[in-house]
């Protein structure tokens, strides 16, 4: 099945404690999402900033920290500040450009098994979510449990 993630708002300064709990939902708000870890989360960045899914992504994925625990599960993945603000533009958006986004967004294989629909509702959540985040002033922390 695969590790657990969950798409959290938190402030940085939360790492160690999100990093600490067994079920950081329970604690921090946000959602689980099934199968997206940090890789699809910077093609998304990509795809929203640059329109390809290989927009500049070595840099993207070089900007995006990843923090493990001494044992190395889990792990937090930290959204950086102008990941946020693109992830936060998906909440702006109107359906038709959020279903192209979709579309393209779920072109990888990396989403088989995925209905359109599915993708689509993981947008307008991420959107979502990372608007709320920004309105807090806080960012958006991708946890990792074990396996």
């Amino acid at each position: 099945m695969g590790a657990p993630h969950e798409l959290l708002i938190a402030d940085t300064r939360e790492v160690k404690a999100v990093l600490s709990s067994d079920d950081p939902i329970d604690a921090w708000e946000g959602f689980p999402c099934r199968d997206v870890d940090s890789a699809k989360l910077v093609s998304l960045w990509a795809l929203v900033e640059g329109g390809d899914l290989r927009h500049d992504i070595a840099r993207r994925r070089d900007d995006v920290p990843a923090i493990p625990d001494p044992y190395g599960h889990p792990w937090v993945a930290v959204v950086p500040p102008p990941m946020l603000e693109s992830l936060a533009a998906i909440a702006a958006m109107d359906d038709d450009e959020v279903e192209r986004l979709a579309r393209e967004w779920g072109r990888g294989q990396e989403f088989e098994g995925w209905d359109r629909q599915e993708i689509f509702d993981l947008l307008r959540d991420v959107g979502d979510l990372a608007e709320t985040a920004l309105l807090e002033r806080k960012t958006l922390l991708l946890w990792t449990g074990a396996e």
